[in-house]
């Protein structure tokens, strides 16, 4: 098994065994850290609805998009924000 794959399994199996509710308040956490990640805009607008709703209704009306796909795009906050925590404490 891959290191990615053995990470992936290790993190899965740590989210079994936890709380609800302590993964709601640890995910949330993590995302009021992530401030340094921005919404969508576009032209300076922040998109505030559906990208495929835009679409339906006409708001989008001959507007270039850009899509793409990173892998592993979230992993920063996962390792940095969700897991963290429960990492052992190194002893000085």
């Amino acid at each position: 098994m891959n290191s990615k794959k053995k990470f992936l399994q290790s993190n899965i199996e740590q989210l079994k065994t936890m709380a609800a509710k302590d993964f709601q308040y640890t995910y949330q956490y993590g995302l009021d850290k992530s401030s340094d990640y921005p919404f969508p805009v576009v032209d300076n607008d922040l998109v505030i609805d559906n990208f495929e709703q835009l679409i339906h209704t006409g708001s989008l009306v001959n507007t270039d998009i850009l899509i793409g796909v990173t892998a592993d795009e979230s992993l920063y906050l996962a390792e940095e924000h969700i897991f963290y925590n429960y990492l052992p404490k190194k002893k000085s």
